[in-house]
């Protein structure tokens, strides 16, 4: 990280000195620095202003916001590892000075991003939050979530063209209708386009993704998951792990690998 990011009005960049005069803008307002963390608004540009300027200038995940027509900083987006997810994942805050707000820059910027962290880096999901009374924010985040269609999130691809979500749910009573695996196809703003579905007797599963990870690849207009899943019940009386791959055609969303149904299910190899 600590590359700069465009847009048609913004550059996301990393702190530099002459930036501390236009942060006092907001790190001075009460409302924002309530909104923001319930921290005191600065006074003045003393001491203790610039101790924070330098921890600015030292955060790797630090974006400040310039507005390209008039150079000057306003506002900052801040990317954050958020360590209590299982996957790759970021949080990112933000905080747009009082004078400029009400002009969609928190929505631009934050959407730039969030689109570099999923194209450019590992992240399959980025989290936010906002103070119950900050409305603007509520709405915004709202506004660019990506809701979670089923219990369980399977894993994310950036690519070419789209992006590509899956999600799944349990089927412990092995039920051959409920849908245990959906595809979720995007477009690079995160608009639902189309989707995929897969069926408990389609798959034979009972927990997707269990007991592995979810990678996906892109190739010659097909979408290829390999994932993990628990089986039906066997023979045997137990409830097997073994691997899932499904290939997806990405311009209709039909699955390509049917296969007869046997023990190991239709969208599996036996290992």
């Amino acid at each position: 990280m600590g590359r700069t990011l465009e847009t048609d009005r913004l550059l996301l960049r990393p702190f530099r000195p002459e930036d501390r005069a236009d942060c006092f803008a907001f790190l001075s307002d009460p409302e924002t620095c309530h909104l923001d963390g319930g921290y005191e608004p600065f006074r003045e540009m003393d001491r203790d202003y610039d101790a924070l300027m330098e921890k600015l200038a030292g955060q790797e995940g630090r974006y400040m916001v310039e507005e390209r027509a008039s150079c000057r900083v306003v506002g900052t987006v801040h990317i954050f590892k958020d360590a209590l997810r299982r996957v790759p994942a970021m949080e990112i805050g933000y905080v747009i000075s009082p004078a400029c707000r009400r002009r969609g820059y928190a929505a631009e910027a934050v959407e730039r991003v969030i689109r570099y962290l999923f194209e450019e880096t590992d992240t399959v999901l980025v989290t936010a939050g906002a103070a119950a009374g900050n409305a603007a924010s509520l709405a915004l985040l709202e506004k660019r979530s990506v809701p979670m269609e089923l219990d369980i999130f399977g894993g994310f691809y950036a690519g070419e063209a789209c992006s590509y979500m899956v999600f799944g749910q349990s089927n412990t009573e092995e039920d051959n209708r409920k849908e245990v695996v959906r595809v979720v196809k995007y477009d690079k703003s995160f608009n639902r386009l189309a989707a995929a579905s897969i069926t408990g007797g389609e798959s034979f599963t009972i927990i997707p993704f269990d007991a592995g990870s979810l990678r996906m690849a892109e190739s010659g207009g097909e979408l290829t998951i390999h994932t993990a899943r628990k089986r039906y019940t066997t023979e045997d009386g137990l409830n097997h792990q073994s691997q899932l791959t499904i290939i997806l055609n990405t311009d209709t969303m039909k699955v390509k690998n049917t296969m007869p149904p046997k023990i190991w299910g239709r969208y599996s190899s036996n290992h």
